[in-house]
């Protein structure tokens, strides 16, 4: 083999390998995440769904996991806009840590970003905060126009 060969021969073993160890991290993050959702341990499995989204891979669950996290913030949306909060947050969260050089699923963040500020807004009126709803919901929606352009802009 040539000289150059044996460089590129090692990146392409390093790569494969991180591929597979990322494949198998998001294949046991995806199995606890519907384990907790099973026995009816929904915050811990959408903890568990926002680490499926961080292991993002092409070939994985990334999609799965995104649709899972919708479907919880649509089942607590009427009773528990804490949990709708939670879901829409870690479905917005898992996508960015996977950021590389492009937004996987831009469309789903910037989903997030337009339904998190009424959320925020009416868990703050349920817990009590004495804020204009108005002005909160101003402020969360100037919150999340900035980091929607921070987030979806090309690298």
């Amino acid at each position: 083999m040539s000289a150059w060969r044996w460089p590129a021969l090692a990146v392409a073993v390093v790569l494969a390998s991180l591929a597979v160890r990322v494949t198998l991290l998001q294949r046991e993050a995806w199995a606890k995440a519907v384990a907790h959702e099973r026995a009816g341990r929904l915050d811990d499995a959408i903890d568990a769904y926002r680490q499926v989204l961080r292991f993002y891979t092409p070939w994985g669950a990334t999609d799965d996991a995104a649709a899972a996290l919708l479907e919880l913030d649509q089942r607590a949306r009427a009773e528990q806009p804490q949990r709708s909060v939670h879901a829409l947050d870690a479905l917005r969260s898992g996508l960015i840590a996977s950021r590389s050089l492009w937004q996987p699923r831009a469309d789903l963040v910037a989903r997030c970003n337009r339904e998190l500020p009424p959320l925020l807004v009416r868990v703050a009126e349920r817990t009590g905060d004495k804020r204009d709803p108005k002005v909160l919901l101003a402020q969360f929606q100037r919150d999340y126009d900035r980091r929607s352009e921070e987030h979806t802009s090309e690298l």
